[in-house]
């Protein structure tokens, strides 16, 4: 299931693989939309949310799934194109989405190979970790243009 929080089961996955770098998919469409992307309510309402958006695995595009313990034939839904659900991504970006969301696990990148995918090379730059670091804020008062008590004035 999708990232999990607090109170997530914690079950065998009827599909294993499914999580790891997908879930790094996951987060990367949900800062696209600002949304999630598979918010399911249950193993199998998850499962029928990624296919019904990656498509129905077969035996040709993910090999061997059939025979994966507890398999489940859903019903055969063909892949929504991803352009379609992130209409602003660049193609750099729907490329990695795509790696990272591959239904066959053999087929998603590592962690390494997804850092070095020609989307993180686009323009704008990565910013520096100083460029992170939040900056002070003034107190509201001195927002609004107001002068402080000086402590020592009497």
């Amino acid at each position: 299931p999708h990232r999990g929080g607090p109170g997530r089961r914690r079950t065998a996955s009827p599909f294993p693989g499914l999580r790891g770098c997908r879930s790094m998919g996951c987060i990367f469409a949900e800062l696209m939309t600002r949304a999630p992307l598979f918010p399911g309510g249950s193993d199998i309402d998850q499962l029928s949310r990624v296919f019904s958006l990656r498509g129905t695995p077969t035996d040709e595009s993910w090999p061997a799934v059939s025979k994966l313990p507890d398999y489940i034939q859903f019903k055969e839904v063909a892949p929504v194109p991803l352009p379609t659900r992130f209409p602003a991504a660049s193609p750099a970006a729907l490329r990695l989405l795509g790696d990272l969301l591959s239904l066959d696990p053999e087929q998603r990148p590592s962690a390494d190979e997804a850092l070095a995918h020609a989307f993180f090379d686009q323009a704008p730059p990565a910013a520096s970790p100083a460029e992170l670091v939040p900056r002070a804020r003034p107190p509201a008062a001195q927002q609004r243009g107001e002068k402080r008590p000086n402590p020592d004035a009497r």
